[in-house]
């Protein structure tokens, strides 16, 4: 895409130049490919198209483009300057080194190992667990009742009120919490909800504590808004007590239903422990329910807010998991007194999430679909978990640790002797075994252990774990035999 600046010194014609010419160097543009016609881009910039003809002309005598009589520019074949054929940067994608699956930051071994054959991704389900044809028919359902009314206003800002209504049903069904539909709040996605959540509260409240490992994400949103946070750590001790006593936040984020990056799960005696902290401090939590659908060995366990301490804590559940995060849909449970603020620091506040997408989901809870959908990917995701567990005990043996089963779409592992979680990245991504560092999860990376690493087992074919673990064995222990399985 070529960008001009009307208000820099630069000519017109030389920024056109200096940005094909950067293009075509870097491998941009290739070989071959010709670039856009005078005329259109003179007309798509809004200027003369006798600037595009002197950037061209400079191009074209330094060699960088060739001219084709009829056909316009093309980029020139100059060998030893511009890159092969082929040299473009692979796409960038959620399954990208170190974790950072927020600015796809380009996996350093791509280039020199073999193509990934089995990848163990955790944040996204596979493609085939979407209910592609449910939702086409709950969609077509409403375009083919559709008139124009349901589009043409503006809707209810917190949310459409059937969707809202659904998700209370369901959450009273499944996860213990007793709610008013007005205190539902949907959103497009986490970012949305926390900010939210930060005008909501009174001014002093800038203090939040965060799990120490955590999730990175929610951390960025808090850094953003220029909260004061907190560390409070869990690991290897899995306790908040002492840190919160002695740092005294006034908002703590927490996934107590499968903490976020150790898959742990937080005991009835610590959850009581940071209820009577927040009613004693007079403080918030804000309760990522995070994981909670996927419990593969016991029953789901309660959410904090259903402890009868709901003016405390504050829920954030999503629909990215039960089905999927490319629908943006998450939403708030507000305590009470917060509901009248909520309108107060928003009054001209417009919907977070398209009214298409929000009816739709609501037909589809309506029908109980939802709650079948979820005990359909609760069984695959299940198969996928215990093949892991399996396989990690056939082929790893004592000579891995592994931290957080039984729930999520992830696990962590641990392998003890490990010289860094680069070594073991590094390692398995010769073997075409692409798994994930845990550092980014902490906030001082000083603190991560250096022996640790995610894998997760949703985007994996089940038959495939198996080939895939063996692949860790090859690239950690390929000089050492085999011992017990005691995980």
């Amino acid at each position: 895409m070529i960008y001009i600046d009307e208000y820099s010194l630069t000519p017109l014609y030389q920024q056109i130049y200096e940005q094909f010419k950067g293009a075509i160097k870097s491998g941009e543009l290739l070989f071959g490919e010709k670039l856009p016609a005078t005329r259109a881009l003179a007309s798509r910039l809004c200027i003369s198209r006798n600037t595009v003809e002197s950037a061209y002309q400079q191009l074209l005598e330094e060699g960088y483009v060739q001219s084709r009589v009829g056909s316009g520019f093309a980029v020139s074949d100059l060998v030893g300057e511009i890159p092969p054929k082929g040299a473009k940067s692979p796409p960038k994608s959620p399954g990208e080194y170190c974790g950072d699956l927020k600015t796809g930051a380009e996996d350093p071994y791509e280039s020199r190992y073999p193509p990934v054959r089995y990848d163990f991704q955790f944040k996204n389900l596979s493609h085939g667990f979407f209910p592609h044809k449910l939702w086409r028919k709950y969609t077509s359902q409403l375009l083919s009742d559709f008139e124009g009314r349901d589009l043409t206003p503006y809707h209810d800002q917190q949310g459409e009120r059937g969707l809202r209504l659904e998700i209370s049903k369901y959450l009273y069904r499944l996860r213990g919490i007793e709610c008013d539909v007005d205190q539902i709040v949907i959103r497009g996605g986490l970012e949305f909800a926390l900010e939210t959540v930060g005008d909501l509260l009174p001014p002093e409240y800038r203090h939040v504590g965060m799990e120490e490992p955590g999730y990175d994400s929610a951390r960025l949103v808090f850094e953003k808004r220029r909260f004061k946070i907190t560390p409070i750590r869990i690991y290897p001790r899995y306790d908040y007590l002492e840190d919160l006593e002695r740092f005294a936040p006034q908002i703590l984020f927490l996934t107590p239903a499968h903490q976020f990056p150790t898959g742990r799960i937080m005991t009835a005696a610590m959850r009581g422990q940071v209820l009577e902290w927040a009613d004693r401090t007079g403080g918030y939590i804000i309760e990522d329910d995070y994981g909670s659908e996927y419990r593969y060995n016991s029953k789901p366990i309660p959410a904090l807010q259903s402890f009868g301490h709901d003016e405390r804590v504050i829920y954030l559940g999503s629909f990215f998991k039960p089905l999927s995060p490319g629908l943006r849909l998450n939403f708030l449970v507000l305590p009470k007194p917060l509901v009248p603020l909520y309108h107060q620091a928003h009054p001209w506040l417009n919907p977070a999430a398209a009214w298409l997408q929000q009816a739709t989901l609501a037909l589809f809870m309506r029908d109980g679909q939802l709650e079948k959908h979820l005990r359909k990917t609760l069984r695959q995701c299940k198969m996928r978990h215990d093949r892991l567990i399996e396989a990690l005990g056939e082929h790893l043996g004592d000579r891995a640790e592994v931290i957080g089963a039984n729930a999520g779409l992830h696990l962590m592992l641990r392998v003890p002797g490990a010289k860094s979680q680069e070594e073991l990245v590094g390692q398995a991504r010769r073997q075409g075994v692409r798994i994930y560092p845990t550092t980014p999860y902490w906030m001082d990376p000083g603190a991560c252990p250096p022996d640790t690493v995610l894998l997760g087992y949703a985007q994996l074919d089940a038959d495939d774990i198996d080939n895939a673990v063996l692949g860790l064995k090859n690239a950690w222990f390929r000089d050492h035999s085999p011992k017990s399985a005691q995980l």
